[in-house]
């Protein structure tokens, strides 16, 4: 017994000819939106973060967001203008430095999703958390003594419209935690 409903015979030419309609049909479609600027495959992006200057000589971390090799945009995540640990060294370049490197290393490591509030050493600190509600795995920056941690998270989460992105620098954290990428999409390109 078949399940061929009145014996039809298909032969494979005949398979052949209709997928390669088929395909011709699907190729059309394709470069007809893509003449359109449609495309139906997210071209590849890659974000890189860097310290660098800004327009105005404040050591800076960007995100430089690449996409399909065009050149990048650089977002400001963050303007180092803290005096913090100057008086041992620890100038807003060299912090600018440490806290872009640690960016791209938790980044280029799969950890970078959120950044939350943590403790560390008693001190607060600014950290990331590879999942909502998860713990800290690692440190960003740590915050000077005596600042509100809540301020640095309402800079964060600022839509940056005619203000520039988080400043640190400015104790009662409490368990927020910010999407990274809704962050990168929000900061201001310089």
């Amino acid at each position: 017994m078949t399940n061929n409903p009145g014996n039809i015979k298909v032969k494979p030419i005949q398979i052949l000819v209709a997928l390669g309609a088929t395909i011709s049909a699907l190729a059309a479609i394709v470069a007809i939106l893509q003449f359109f600027g449609i495309t139906l495959i997210k071209p590849p992006q890659t974000i890189t973060f860097i310290c660098g200057v800004s327009h105005d000589g404040v050591p800076t971390t960007f995100a430089q967001e690449t996409t399909n090799g065009d050149i990048p945009k650089s977002k400001s995540v963050i303007r180092w203008v803290s005096d913090f640990g100057n008086e041992v060294g620890y100038t807003p370049q060299k912090r600018c430095e440490e806290v872009s490197n640690r960016f791209q290393d938790y980044s280029n490591k799969g950890l970078l999703k959120y950044i939350k509030i943590g403790k560390q050493e008693n001190l607060d600190t600014i950290c990331v958390a590879k999942v909502y509600g998860g713990p800290c795995v690692g440190l960003l920056w740590t915050l000077k003594q005596g600042t509100n941690p809540q301020l640095i998270y309402n800079q964060l989460l600022s839509d940056h419209q005619g203000r520039p992105p988080l400043e640190e620098g400015g104790s009662n954290a409490s368990e927020i935690y910010i999407d990274v990428n809704k962050l990168l999409r929000k900061a201001p390109v310089e």
